[in-house]
C-alpha cells in the first residue's frame, strides 16, 4: 500500500500544495530508509525533497536519519537519491491489447522502479508533478498507446531463461529488472515470450504488486504516469 502519512514541514506543504502532496504520497511506498537502508517500519516516514529548480527528487527516510525538509539550497550533505537503498518491484504477466481489431496477447514485465523515491518536474503552471525518470525516455520508452508494438526500443535488451524474464537498460545506471516466471501461468507466459520474441516493459511508480489485480493494472494504465516499450531478446554472440 502506498504511504498514508508523511512527516512534513510547512515549506513542503506550501511547495507541493494539497493536490501535489496527495500525488507524491500515491507514488511512494514505505520500504527502506534512503539514508541508512534499514526498514522504515510502522512510523510515518520523513519526506525529504532535493530541489534542483526545474526538477526535484522526493525520498523517504527515518526522521532520525534525515529530518523532513525542502532543500533548495543547492547543497546536499550526501549523495541522496543515489539508488543505493532504493527498492524496486516487478511482475510478469501476459496482458491483452488490441491489434487490427483483434486481441493481441503480449508478454509483459511490469516494473515499479523506485518505491521510496520519485522524480518531480514543474509543469507549465509551476506546479510540481510526479514524472517517470528521463532515463526511461532516453531508452526509448513512451506513454502507452504511443509505441510501435513490434519495433524494439534501442536502449534495452531482454533475456528469457527457464525461471525468469529480465530487461537490462544499456545506458547508465545500467539497471536490470527481472521477474520470476512460475506458477500455473508459467507455460502460457513462456509460450508468449517465445512467440513474440520479446517483452513489453511497462514502468510506473503506481504499481502495487501485493495485489496485482486486472482492475489495479488498468487503473495504473489510465493514470498517464506510465512509460512502456517493446524490448527484443538479446542476440547471442
Amino acid at each position: 500500500m502506498a504511504v498514508q502519512n508523511l512527516k512534513l514541514t510547512k515549506k513542503i506543504e506550501a511547495k507541493l500544495g494539497q493536490e501535489g502532496l496527495q500525488q507524491v504520497a500515491a507514488h511512494l511506498w514505505a520500504r527502506d530508509c534512503q539514508t541508512c537502508g534499514k526498514s522504515l517500519g510502522a512510523e510515518p516516514p520523513a519526506l525529504y525533497v532535493i530541489d534542483m529548480h526545474t526538477y526535484a527528487f522526493a525520498e523517504l527516510n527515518h526522521e532520525a536519519c534525515r529530518t523532513p525538509d525542502w532543500n533548495d539550497s543547492g547543497f546536499v550533505t550526501r549523495n541522496s537519491s543515489n539508488d543505493a537503498y532504493l527498492s524496486h518491484e516487478t511482475f510478469s504477466a501476459v496482458l491483452p491489447f488490441s491489434k487490427n481489431g483483434a486481441v493481441d496477447l503480449r508478454p509483459s514485465l511490469l516494473v515499479n522502479p523506485g518505491l521510496e523515491a520519485v522524480w518531480l518536474e514543474l509543469d507549465e503552471q509551476d506546479n510540481w508533478q510526479v514524472q517517470i525518470e528521463k532515463r526511461f525516455d532516453h531508452a526509448g520508452l513512451r506513454p502507452l498507446g504511443q509505441i510501435p508494438m513490434d519495433s524494439p526500443v534501442k536502449g534495452a535488451t531482454a533475456k528469457l531463461t527457464r525461471s525468469e524474464i529480465a530487461v537490462t537498460f544499456t545506458d547508465p545506471p545500467f539497471s536490470t529488472y527481472s521477474a520470476p516466471i512460475a506458477g500455473p501461468s508459467a507455460p502460457k507466459i513462456r509460450a508468449a515470450h517465445k512467440d513474440k520474441q520479446g517483452v513489453l516493459v511497462i514502468v510506473s511508480h503506481l504499481f502495487d504488486f501485493t495485489t496485482p489485480t486486472p482492475e489495479h493494472i488498468s487503473a495504473v494504465f489510465s493514470s498517464g504516469k506510465v512509460r512502456s516499450g517493446w524490448v527484443g531478446f538479446a542476440k547471442d554472440g
